[in-house]
This record gives C-alpha cells, sequence and structure tokens, in this order.
C-alpha cells in the first residue's frame, strides 16, 4: 500500500494520489479493517484540492465507517425495544450496503423482515422491506431469491397482500 501511495504521489495529479487512497480504503473495509480505512477517508476529505466526485464517495463512506465504529451493531444487539431494532437493523444493513458489504446487509436486511413479521406492520411497510431484500439479492446476483422478493413487493403494492404471489 505504501508503495502504491509513493507512485501516486510522484504522478503530482491530485485525483490519481485520492484514487488511490480511496482505493486502498475500500481494501480496508472489505477486510472489516474501519480504523485503518478512517485514516484514509479523512486524508480524502481533508485534501484541499480535490475531485468532489472521490471527496463526496469518501465523505459517505466515512460516515458509514464512523457509524460502524460507533457500535450500531452494539445497539442493535443491546436493543429490546423491537420497533427500536428493527429500525436499527435497517440502519445496520444500509450501512453495509453502502459499503458494498452485500451478505452482511443480506443478514440485517433479514433481521429486520423478521421484527417487521413479528411487529405485524402494514403492506406498505412490508413491500418497502422486500424491496431491500430484492435489491440485495439481486446485487449477491441470488436471482430467484431477488425475484421471489420483487414479487412479495409488488404483491404488497398493489393490494394483494404479503401472502399472495403474482405470476
Amino acid at each position: 500500500m505504501k508503495q502504491a501511495i509513493y507512485y501516486a504521489q510522484l504522478t503530482k495529479k491530485a485525483n490519481e494520489y485520492l484514487s488511490c487512497l480511496y482505493d486502498i480504503a475500500q481494501t480496508l473495509v472489505s477486510f472489516d479493517d474501519y480504523d485503518d480505512a478512517k485514516m484514509y477517508l479523512v486524508k480524502i476529505s481533508q485534501y484541499k484540492i480535490t475531485d468532489h466526485v472521490i471527496k463526496e464517495k469518501a465523505m459517505q463512506d466515512l460516515i458509514n465507517v464512523q457509524r460502524i465504529l460507533t457500535g450500531l451493531e452494539d445497539r442493535y444487539e443491546k436493543e429490546d425495544d423491537l420497533q427500536k431494532k428493527m429500525s436499527l437493523a435497517e440502519k445496520c444493513a444500509d450501512t453495509y450496503s453502502c459499503l458494498d458489504r452485500n451478505e452482511r446487509s443480506k443478514y440485517y436486511y433479514l433481521k429486520q423482515l423478521k421484527h417487521a413479521q413479528e411487529l405485524n406492520l402494514n403492506e406498505d411497510q412490508m413491500a418497502t422491506i422486500y424491496s431491500s431484500l430484492g435489491s440485495i439479492y439481486q446485487d449477491l446476483k441470488e436471482w430467484q431469491l431477488s425475484i421471489d422478493y420483487f414479487r412479495r413487493e409488488m404483491s404488497c403494492r398493489i393490494g394483494l397482500g404479503i401472502q399472495a404471489d403474482i405470476e
């Protein structure tokens, strides 16, 4: 990593240097090394001459990494109120989804679904959860499950009920 940064600095092109830092941060996130990833994301956010696209992505990732580091998952695990627990599960899922940690995101969307079913939410609320699951399964290239959840979403949205299936 240090060598990559060194060569990126030699180019004297800010975009290449920042892109290198961003790639390193993404690699660290993929290995759950959030503390070091945060360090690189902070470097990008503090860089004076910067590509706004890279800076915006880095800032969003920094927010998500900070959520993880401040114990978002711990708050979910400790929460007793089912409504709040469901909301925290969604926040965990969305956070991991933004970081392209799709397996971890799926885990929390499924937790959200479980809590929603326990709370007996209305069809509109269930449709949103089914849509999220359909999208995450699509990202994971699990096509049949993606289709199944998108069908459930459509069933809810057109008023056929949660258990209905549309062809």
